[in-house]
């Protein structure tokens, strides 16, 4: 997405070239030691003009780290920092005197890579930073440099990658690759580092041709040997220091399954919490070495975390995990889990029947007993005291998921195999992996370090287990989600008849319309869609039946026609439209010899459906046409004012009949008669109530399945704290639908990506309430990550104990075969 400012198209429209390029090699630093050195002999060509850019995956937000710095001292030392402490990227030249910037973006998302580009212009007192090809425009500090200020940077002082120069601190915790400075050249929109994909994501690109200059260098980290070679042909090379063939890494920005290349899975503190009191985060989980060392300090009495990607179905895997410490007798065990991903976010104590989890774990080899494995709460395997796992000791899990159903786990310490459990019932869905420390006592000082293929492993997978990585992941469904869906700003002109582009080629079957500079009566939640037509508006709000006002006249091939309403087009006033594509149109008959309407993308698992209400004779069958069930369905009475906007998902009580309401903030409730059954892979069935099937009233039910890599239903369960849950979706975000279902004050709330193209999203608009979003939320907000989204707020979309429905639909897949990673944001 190539764009930060408001336009009138922001999603989608572009075409250019497709993954290709993988950098050479790649570094992780430690965080604490690792860091490479150079002293230029000589001054370089301009110490006004030049550009520094790396790819780097942060391992460890919320501590200052030091990417690039000088060794100058006085306080007149250039430092750029990806972190200053508060996951604010902050870029220093003479001590913040002579230029600064820091960003209002918060960089804490580290499950992915991103590109990072610095411009010195101080010629044209010019001072850039672009993250992902996309320039920053939000600062929380901006001091420009006066004409032909000089940087430290590119001066005769040491040069240092991955620590603060002066007091060699604030280390670089995480990865990096292609580092590149450019003498003499400011970049005017980084495309000499990366080029837009087919799908507007921002992908590496080869740099080699570029002009470098006397000071210029190329640092790809191919030669493990020489981790600090220049390969731009300048001989600029850096010294490593705390730093071996070790510190090279699998783990690139860009897919390459034939050579084991792509973004690996690490250990994640996105998410931890008390394994039998979900309301609890853990507390002190630390980690470390690009977050593949986890130490569990003073985490509670049972902590535990999650890694950052998941096992798929269909797959077979290996990963190591060796014991670095043991703390005091106080640790009862040490496991590793294997928990479907639905349980973390929804079961208050994690060890639920019917959650199909799996374990192995190992007691203190102090106490003299060894293992066991477990599944679903049953022990399957005890492991002898002399195979306790100790210190130095590597643990290795081949886990065979490759057949639905039966999945086999085989256990090794130091390659000898320990157990093996086969034909365990896994659930056709992916399973994350939870390391966890179980403890009787205040002490629980432990740390162990995974691997999960980034480097090489101790131990022999079993044939055809490979690591857990991007590039092993299956094709999405939906490799481009703005084929599907698009949110799209806009600035009304107060003109009738305006065609707003969607920045796409397809026509929009769904467009949902929000006026966000003002709120009130005269500014609404609009609804319009194809299948309805002729002028149809309803309004999420309220209750009125359909009006036929022109708010949206018509829908074409990539655009949506408004006219001069405050609610659509008033003059000056931003907006945001969601759309989604509809489709193929299906007409069928019910169960009630009724004659209904279904426009279906089973592509993107939406349809819509238009039908006429049979109360009379009983409930009635409406064929949805999407092959799967629905996860969520919304209907509205057309055709008669005082009806509700009930709502369907598949995280509410469905067994009990409970259902909530998109235009009230009430909780959910039991309702027998709006639906007659659950909805299953063919229809949908509505009963009597007035809000879906009364006798000749007409309506529209809009629904939606979930699609992998593309959109996601499901809830979570609230903590009440700034640390909330975090939800893996399996892509990065565009769109997010929530409701708290056990809070009858609450209202609905919508973000999206396009608003708040940067973290911390906070831009809230809600379905049932006519409010703008000139005011960013405090008490409800997220940050979006390159597989799902973390709360980052204790209000109702957090509250402690509490059941919160979510849809979301995808910017960018996470990855798969044949498309490129989606990037941190």
């Amino acid at each position: 997405m190539p764009f930060l400012g408001e336009s009138s198209i922001l999603f989608g429209g572009f075409t250019g070239p497709t993954a290709g390029y993988v950098p050479a090699g790649a570094i992780l630093l430690d965080g604490s030691a690792d860091y490479l050195q150079w002293t230029p002999s000589g001054a370089g060509d301009s110490r006004t003009t030049w550009t520094l850019s790396c790819w780097a995956k942060l391992a460890k937000p919320g501590a200052a780290q030091a990417l690039f710095s000088t060794n100058t001292g006085g306080g007149v030392e250039d430092i750029y920092r990806l972190d200053n402490g508060s996951a604010k990227a902050d870029m220093q030249v003479g001590g913040g005197g002579t230029g600064r910037l820091t960003t209002t973006q918060v960089l804490r998302d580290p499950t992915a890579w991103s590109n990072h580009v610095i411009v010195w212009d101080s010629g044209n007192s010019d001072f850039r930073y672009y993250i992902d090809g996309v320039e920053v425009s939000a600062f929380d500090t901006q001091t420009l440099p006066s004409a032909s200020a000089l940087s430290k940077w590119n001066g005769t002082d040491g040069h240092y990658i991955g620590r603060y120069g002066p007091s060699a601190s604030q280390f670089f915790n995480g990865y990096l690759t292609d580092v590149i400075f450019l003498d003499g050249t400011a970049s005017t929109d980084c495309s000499e580092f990366g080029e837009y994909d087919t799908n507007n994501n921002w992908i590496p690109k080869d740099p080699s041709g570029l002009t470098f200059g006397t000071n210029g260098f190329w640092l790809d980290f191919a030669n493990s040997a020489d981790l600090g070679n220049d390969v731009s042909g300048n001989g600029n090379d850096f010294t490593p220091t705390s730093m071996s063939a070790a510190n090279s890494t699998s783990d690139r920005p860009a897919d390459d399954a034939e050579n084991d290349l792509g973004n690996y899975n690490t250990v994640s503190t996105l998410f931890t919490r008390e394994v039998n009191s979900y309301s609890s985060p853990a507390g002190s989980i630390t980690t470390s070495n690009g977050n593949l060392t986890v130490d569990f300090q003073t985490g509670g009495t049972n902590p535990l975390c999650i890694t950052t990607q998941v096992l798929q179905p269909g797959k077979k895997y290996h990963f190591e995990w060796t014991t670095d410490v043991w703390g005091s007798d106080a640790i009862t065990y040490v496991a590793v889990w294997l928990f479907p991903e639905k349980a973390l976010k929804n079961t208050t104590d994690i060890n639920a029947a019917g959650v199909y989890h799996y374990g192995i774990y190992t007691w203190n080899p102090s106490r003299g007993v060894g293992s066991s494995t477990n599944f679903n709460g049953s022990s399957l395997t005890s492991i002898s005291a002399s195979d306790a796992w100790g210190v130095g000791e590597v643990l290795s899990l081949d886990i065979d998921m490759s057949t639905v159903g039966s999945t086999t786990v085989v256990a090794k310490l130091d390659g000898v195999t320990l157990a093996t459990d086969s034909s365990l019932a896994f659930l056709d869905e992916p399973y994350v992996i939870c390391p966890q420390v179980q403890s009787n006592g205040a002490n629980r000082t432990w740390k162990g370090t995974f691997n999960f293929g980034a480097s090489a492993f101790a131990t022999t997978p079993l044939t055809d287990h490979v690591g857990v990585y991007t590039s092993i992941l299956p094709a999405p469904t939906v490799i481009d989600p703005s084929d599907h869906f698009t949110p799209v700003l806009y600035v009304g002109d107060a003109t009738n008849g305006r065609a707003v582009s969607i920045g796409e080629t397809w026509t929009p079957g769904l467009v949902w319309i929000k006026d966000r500079t003002t709120g009130g009566a005269s500014n609404r939640n609009v609804l319009y869609d194809q299948v309805r037509g002729s002028n149809g508006t309803l309004y999420s709000d309220g209750t009125e039946a359909e009006a036929f006002s022109s708010l949206v006249s018509a829908v074409g091939a990539g655009t949506f026609t408004v006219n001069n309403t405050s609610q659509t087009n008033g003059s000056g006033d931003n907006y945001i439209a969601w759309c989604w594509k509809a489709g193929t149109t299906f007409n069928g008959t019910s169960n009630r010899s009724k004659a209904y309407v279904t426009n279906y993308n089973a592509t993107a698992g939406f349809s819509i459906i238009t039908y006429t209400g049979s109360s009379s004779s009983g409930y009635q069958t409406l064929n949805h046409k999407l092959g799967v069930a629905p996860k969520m369905v919304i209907i509205k009475n057309r055709g008669r004012a005082g009806t509700n906007w009930p709502v369907y998902h598949t995280s509410c009580d469905i067994a009990a009949n409970k259902a909530v309401f998109l235009n009230t903030t009430a909780a959910q409730a039991v309702d027998s008669t709006l639906f007659n059954a659950t909805f299953e892979s063919t229809n949908i069935y509505v009963n009597t109530s007035n809000d879906t099937n009364l006798e000749n009233d007409t309506y529209v039910a809009y629904c939606w399945a979930e699609v992998e890599g593309f959109s996601k239903f499901g809830s979570y369960t609230g903590n009440g704290s700034a640390d909330g849950p975090f939800v893996y979706c399996g892509f990065r975000p565009a769109f997010l639908l929530v409701k708290n279902i056990n809070n009858g004050t609450s209202s609905w709330g919508i973000w999206d990506s396009v608003r708040n193209p940067y973290n911390l999203v906070d831009r809230l608009l809600f379905p049932n309430l006519t409010n703008d979003d000139n005011t960013p939320s405090t008490t409800n907000t997220y940050d979006f990550t390159a597989n799902g989204f973390k709360v980052r707020s204790t209000g109702a979309n957090n509250g402690s104990g509490q059941t919160i429905i979510y849809a979301a639909f995808a910017e960018f897949p996470f990855g798969g075969e044949g498309i490129s990673q989606a990037r941190a944001r």
